[in-house]
């Protein structure tokens, strides 16, 4: 709108910490609806078998959890590599330089005729690591978090507000080694563009090399930033809507 396109370029500033974002959310469409309904549905039919009254133990709960996660995450590998290439993309186009994909559609068709299937895959070993801690994080703990709440603050929002930033501090620092190393296998593994790890063992030593034992922490402050927002937003959007469908559509 200014003479000197200021506003303009202040606000391709901002739509650079989204770019991506169209792929970030198509990804939980596999991932999130995978390991949510496997999670519940399993432990439903686990809770079942209790006694009237018994709570599933943490131990059980872990189990499901992590089985969940690696499950879902496998099944949305390919939309992880997309968007872990897009946001990558959108580093160049804020520093001003050409990104390396037109959108996502061109990502799919180039990364799928340059690279094949195992670049669909690529970073699948870490990835699935990273979901399990994730969801160990996120589901187990958050449920466990929640039940301890509710004495306190009720089933309702103070409980999901806990519980949410619980999960989301667990998330952070359960995960954030395997969120390092997936993130540089996705760029720079061996069938990108810029290889610079032959393998999940290259990429851990060398990163250890770089940086010792910290290095696998890099960036927990922002991780955990984005994970306590994210928590929060997605178990009461979870819990809301799954209160309506519940009402609205018998258990089969």
């Amino acid at each position: 709108a200014g003479a000197a396109g200021g506003d303009l370029q202040g606000f391709e500033k901002f739509y650079a910490l989204y770019y991506g974002v169209g792929i970030a959310l198509f990804r939980h469409i596999p991932y999130s609806g995978t390991r949510q309904m496997l999670y519940h549905y399993v432990k439903a039919i686990a809770e079942s078998a209790q006694p009237a009254g018994a709570a599933l133990p943490f131990v059980a709960l872990a189990a499901l959890a992590v089985t969940a996660g690696a499950i879902g995450q496998l099944v949305a590998n390919p939309t992880d590599v997309l968007k872990v290439r897009m946001q990558s993309d959108g580093k160049k186009v804020n520093l001003g330089e050409s990104p390396e994909y037109r959108g996502l559609l061109d990502a799919t068709e180039r990364v799928w005729k340059e690279e094949g299937l195992q670049g669909m895959f690529v970073g699948s070993v870490p990835n699935m690591v990273r979901a399990m801690f994730m969801n160990l994080g996120d589901i187990a703990i958050y449920d466990t978090a929640k039940a301890f709440a509710v004495p306190f603050a009720g089933a309702g929002l103070g409980a999901a507000v806990f519980a949410s930033a619980v999960c989301g501090f667990a998330t952070a620092v359960l995960a954030s080694p395997s969120e390092v190393a997936r993130n540089r296998m996705m760029n720079n593994g061996p069938t990108s563009p810029t290889p610079l790890y032959a393998n999940l063992g290259d990429c851990v030593v060398k990163t250890y090399k770089e940086g010792g034992f910290p290095a696998f922490f890099q960036g927990i402050v922002p991780f955990y930033m984005r994970n306590g927002p994210w928590h929060l937003a997605f178990w009461l959007t979870f819990e809301s809507v799954s209160s309506y469908s519940d009402a609205a559509i018998p258990h089969l």
